[in-house]
């Protein structure tokens, strides 16, 4: 089973103050292009920006999670944005994002993806780790909060 620290380091992570929508995903993306996982960058940016325009990615409580199984992704990829000014997200909740994980994945990995997109939401639903995350500071600093919740959990 895949996970998502399987996926983020500090080279996937950014921390902002303060961005618009759109830079956030565009951040997000250029965060994932230097990957060998995704072999048409282009045809990924579309299959993100498609799945916005269909229901926004804004969970609630903060978090985004813009996502796409696409056939130019040869494995999963991912990359994290906390943006601490929080940015307007058009999410269900109409709170908010203050932290989005863009997930890309192969076509054919649905039970994977569903698995995956589950690991973050559960992790974002508990109050504390949300609360840590938020007063984080560095890309380090988020991958030891996250480090430390997931070890619980294997």
């Amino acid at each position: 089973m895949i996970k998502i620290l399987d996926l983020l380091n500090e080279n996937n992570i950014v921390v902002l103050d303060s961005e618009s929508y759109s830079e956030v995903i565009d951040t997000l993306l250029e965060l994932v292009k230097p990957s060998e996982k995704v072999g048409d960058y282009q045809s990924f940016c579309k299959a993100i920006t498609d799945r916005e325009k269909i229901v926004s990615t804004g969970i609630g409580l903060g978090l985004a999670v813009p996502h796409a199984r696409h056939d130019s992704v040869h494995d999963f990829v991912a990359a994290a944005v906390l943006v601490k000014n929080g940015v307007e997200w058009r999410s269900i909740d109409d709170s908010p994002v203050h932290f989005a994980i863009m997930i890309g994945s192969p076509e054919d990995s649905h039970k994977q993806y569903l698995n995956l997109l589950s690991q973050i939401v559960l992790f974002w639903k508990k109050s504390s780790e949300r609360e840590k995350i938020l007063a984080a500071n560095t890309p380090n600093d988020i991958l030891e909060i996250m480090r430390s919740y997931f070890a619980d959990k294997s």
